[in-house]
């Protein structure tokens, strides 16, 4: 037979069941408070090792007294004149000597968004990031959806559990908005519109340093055979290649041969790239009779044999292949390189960029981004097969394009001067392929920028441009008021030496600068476009020797 009682304590939501039987209780503690059902056995004897504590429920709703027995998974397992109780640590507050040393539980977030961010790079990097600290990350599947990181500290306690779900940009930052992810991995910037309904829903600029995280950069290839006589390609025209709208080489001053089209898997990180960067914009899809090969080497040893066959290739993989410079409707160049890609000048590049909210972040994501700017994080991004962001350097005389822009811009003599101007100021220097642009439509530096700042303030204290010039070139667009350009290139020139400084005041004593804004003499593509006006506003790092600057 039972012997049913209840007890109801004064504190309010709470509510002390028990039950006896063959002198054993079952104790059952509800209420708001207790996320489920706690049961334990009635001890005959004392441990000499109990001590008295107390548990103090959050919300204030009751204290229970007792001697604690034992933690364990987060649970306190306490003696009571009805029996022994477990508690769930994350309910109750725990007063007393014997109290134990509590660690936090473990935190858990979503991060959704481009698969190429999510699905390939994203493991890569949070395992460094463990490797670089004392923490442990195991990698699996996710029970629900996608993968599961778990990360550990040292002693094998959860820290954070992560969950990695591959959709696409445009629903990843629906994610973030909507609560659903605390993190947003993205292949393009946000919309206006979508910067606009987070600042609306009260979760910050978007694109403020704080919020936007840069991955890394991520390029494409068009590449031809060595034998074919085409140099040069628009993405415009590609993108007519690759759907078959054009189909015949003579029809793009070739020879009078079919073009053969070689492509990888629209799924692989080559070809979902591809689409997004070159396809997508001309609102084309790839033609259904193209040869689909597994891998990107394959693929360019294809094309390299075929004299009338066109592919593409992530960035580095081109091989025996020809790599073809990307034209735009006002004639200029641009060919691919480790620099071109670094410095965004090459049109075929894009940002992998990691998105958060205004107060939404992680603790365990702020020391991620922070690991992001390492030389260990760069390491792990290049292994993964993409561009990293460390600073290299390229001098004046490779830099032919772009000097004959204004030429081919029909300047008048203003512009003319300030070329010279430019090439007296920028002879035997080397550029660097930090360059800092701006959100579009503001003045406002982006968060590529002040990550930037960060690496060359990094890289100016290292002492190996002591002694040295470094000159803070800015450009304009030239679709921009005209009367504005100059002006508006000297302030953001300023603007960057200021930030320098304040990283580190003392860099004024290695290094000589020189701020000065040449307005819109020197585009890299071809202006009046969002994306013109993105690449061609921007601020360039060169360096020279203060001798060789002295002689002119």
């Amino acid at each position: 037979m039972f012997d049913r009682l209840q007890d109801r304590t004064q504190a309010p939501y709470a509510t002390l069941i028990y039950r006896k039987h063959e002198g054993n209780i079952e104790v059952q503690l509800t209420g708001s408070i207790f996320k489920y059902a706690l049961l334990a056995a009635m001890l005959t004897s004392t441990s000499a090792l109990a001590q008295d504590i107390e548990l103090k429920a959050k919300d204030g709703s009751m204290t229970l007294k007792g001697q604690l027995l034992s933690f364990e998974d987060r649970n306190f397992t306490i003696r009571t004149s009805l029996g022994a109780l477990v508690v769930s640590a994350d309910d109750m507050d725990c007063v007393g000597e014997a109290c134990p040393v509590m660690k936090p539980p473990a935190a858990e977030f979503r991060v959704t968004g481009a698969k190429t961010a999510g699905a390939d790079l994203l493991p890569q990097l949070f395992d460094a990031y463990a490797s670089s600290t004392d923490v442990t990350l195991q990698i699996g599947a996710h029970p629900e959806e996608g993968q599961l990181l778990i990360v550990n500290d040292s002693e094998d306690d959860p820290l954070a559990n992560i969950q990695l779900v591959s959709t696409n940009s445009s629903a990843g930052l629906v994610d973030l908005l909507q609560g659903d992810a605390q993190m947003a991995v993205s292949t393009r910037p946000p919309r206006p519109t979508e910067a606009d309904a987070f600042v609306k829903s009260g979760l910050g600029a978007i694109q403020s340093r704080d919020q936007e995280h840069v991955l890394a950069l991520q390029s494409v290839v068009i590449i031809a055979s060595p034998d074919n006589p085409i140099e040069a390609i628009s993405d415009e025209t590609a993108a007519k290649i690759f759907s078959g709208t054009i189909e015949n080489w003579s029809e793009i001053g070739g020879p009078d041969a079919p073009i053969q089209i070689y492509v990888s898997d629209r799924e692989s990180q080559s070809g979902e790239a591809f689409n997004s960067i070159v396809m997508a914009p001309q609102s084309q899809q790839v033609r259904p009779d193209a040869i689909i090969v597994d891998s990107d080497a394959r693929l360019a040893q294809r094309v390299a044999a075929d004299a009338f066959g066109i592919g593409f290739t992530s960035f580095g993989n081109a091989q025996d292949a020809k790599p073809l410079a990307i034209t735009g409707s006002c004639n200029l160049r641009v060919a691919p390189s480790v620099f071109a890609v670094k410095s965004e000048e090459y049109p075929l590049t894009r940002r992998l960029t990691a998105y958060t909210t205004e107060g939404g972040t992680p603790d365990q994501l702020e020391g991620f981004f922070e690991f992001l700017t390492s030389d260990a994080a760069q390491e792990t991004v290049a292994d993964a097969g993409f561009v990293t962001q460390e600073i290299t350097s390229t001098p004046l005389i490779t830099q032919t394009n772009r000097l004959g822009s204004v030429i081919l811009g029909t300047p008048g003599a203003d512009a003319i001067a300030r070329l010279q101007t430019m090439v007296v100021d920028m002879s035997d220097a080397s550029q660097l392929s930090t360059a800092f642009r701006f959100i579009p439509g503001t003045n406002q530096l982006d968060a590529r920028a002040f990550a930037d700042l960060d690496r060359l303030a990094k890289h100016l204290q290292n002492g190996d441009f002591e002694g040295k010039i470094v000159k803070i070139a800015s450009f304009a667009d030239a679709a921009a008021d005209p009367a504005q350009n100059l002006p508006l290139s000297a302030q953001r020139a300023a603007m960057i030496q200021t930030e320098l400084l304040a990283i580190d005041p003392t860099l004024e004593q290695t290094v000589t600068f020189q701020a000065t804004g040449y307005g819109d003499i020197s585009p890299l593509t071809c202006g009046g476009t969002a994306t013109g006006q993105h690449i061609n506003s921007r601020v360039e790092i060169w360096v020279k020797d203060a001798i060789n600057d002295s002689a002119n």
